[in-house]
């Protein structure tokens, strides 16, 4: 789970098909540079590999997401280079932040209460129940940006299209009632 530098692995995260499993090994890499010089390596090397791979799912697709959106189409074209450079850049950050922050909120969360661990010991058929609570109760984004894009109504106040909107996540995933 962690290098020997105690830093989380991104190839944690890949349990999303993001890339197929031999992909995984192929880009196991420490998430721990440093600002300056490392950040530029690290893009450059983040583009070089995802080339590739793009490159590769165009002449054998795989059944991973960076295949289907090698084939998407909107309106009839393909996304561009860049813009799949993008996607791919952003999906592999989002998966391993997000796989990162369930990790730990998860270690906090059985480890602030001992009863809840030894409960967890004693059931561990409830290990994926346990997951989608530490998901829901400590969500790995709190806030989201929202445009309105049609004039509507929320519990009384008036929104109208081009309005930004934060819902905080997680203070919904908190509420006793619902919203």
């Amino acid at each position: 789970l962690l290098s020997n530098h105690g830093f989380l692995r991104l190839r944690v995260g890949h349990r999303v098909p993001v890339l197929s499993s031999p992909d995984t090994d192929r880009f196991a890499m420490d998430h721990a540079f440093s600002f300056a010089d490392s950040q530029t390596i690290f893009q450059r090397a983040l583009t070089l590999y995802f080339r590739d791979i793009l490159h590769d799912r165009r002449q054998h697709p795989t059944d991973d997401l960076i295949s289907q959106l090698v084939q998407a189409q909107i309106d009839g074209e393909h996304l561009g280079k860049m813009e799949l450079l993008g996607f791919c850049i952003v999906l592999l950050a989002a998966d391993h932040e997000t796989t990162t922050n369930l990790i730990t909120n998860a270690v906090r969360v059985l480890t602030e209460d001992p009863r809840r661990w030894q409960w967890l010991v004693q059931n561990p058929d409830a290990v994926s129940s346990t997951i989608e609570e530490v998901l829901r109760f400590y969500s790995p984004f709190q806030a989201i940006n929202r445009i309105v894009t049609q004039k509507s109504q929320w519990q009384g106040y008036s929104l109208d299209p081009g309005q930004q909107m934060i819902v905080w996540l997680g203070s919904v995933n908190r509420e006793p009632v619902g919203i």
